[in-house]
């Protein structure tokens, strides 16, 4: 571990957004857990490629792409605010591979609930399927959400936990985080943001390099850039 040693060091003492390139997978996930114990800094995001299988591009993993919704989501923070924690991104060759929906049409569909509003449920719907959500009878996992009676579930592609937004009529009466398999709440909310599936229906001009994306302070560390060059090339 010395290298997430060496990096969490930098890391602590500068205010540098920092992209982090590995060699696999495996890597980035062992060096995203060794700097999330060393520093316990909040925005540490492990950002995994989208599919299932590495080459099979047509099986998305749900929570991978959540993964990836939820570090963009940190990184569009920058754009309106002026002071904002600092932001770490481990990666490797194939996820980094993968385009990302541009910070402009990434921002224009996330929905943004707040308690006390009205909402339209079968707008509210509508929007979700544009978004790439499917309907089903339980929000189990990213990219589902469900409507029985006053009742909404959602379980965005940003957050870890789904949403269980209550109506009182049209009006947002409460919103909660909650467990999917106990169903109990976790939180009290007063407002969410819907964040879309960023690999669902956007056309090809609105997709950037993860690269273009970064915060113009972003510093990137590789561990071998001819071997991570070589993968992606392949």
């Amino acid at each position: 571990s010395a290298q997430a040693f060496l990096f969490s060091a930098f890391f602590q003492d500068n205010d540098y957004n920092h992209l982090v390139v590995l060699n696999d997978f495996e890597e980035a996930a062992y060096f995203h857990n060794d700097i999330e114990q060393i520093t316990n800094a909040l925005d540490l995001c492990y950002f995994p490629e989208s599919f299932k299988r590495t080459g099979d591009f047509e099986q998305l993993n749900n929570s991978h792409v959540m993964l990836r919704a939820e570090a963009l989501l940190k990184l569009q923070a920058d754009d309106s605010k002026k002071e904002v924690r600092k932001k770490v991104l481990v990666t490797y060759p194939e996820a980094l591979f993968e385009k990302v929906v541009n910070s402009s049409a990434f921002g224009k569909n996330i929905l943004l609930i707040k308690k006390n509003q009205q909402l339209d449920l079968d707008f509210l719907a509508e929007f979700l399927v544009d978004l790439g959500f499917s309907k089903e009878e339980f929000a189990f996992e990213p990219g589902h959400f469900a409507i029985r009676g006053g009742i909404v579930d959602i379980y965005s592609f940003g957050n870890e936990h789904p949403y269980r937004i209550e109506l009182f009529d049209t009006e947002v009466e409460s919103i909660r985080l909650f467990d999917p398999e106990s169903q109990l709440s976790l939180k009290q909310l007063l407002q969410v943001k819907i964040v879309p599936n960023v690999e669902h229906d956007f056309e090809e001009e609105e997709r950037m390099h993860l690269l273009e994306y970064l915060p113009k302070n972003a510093l990137i560390w590789t561990a071998d850039m001819a071997r991570i060059k070589n993968q992606m090339e392949k």
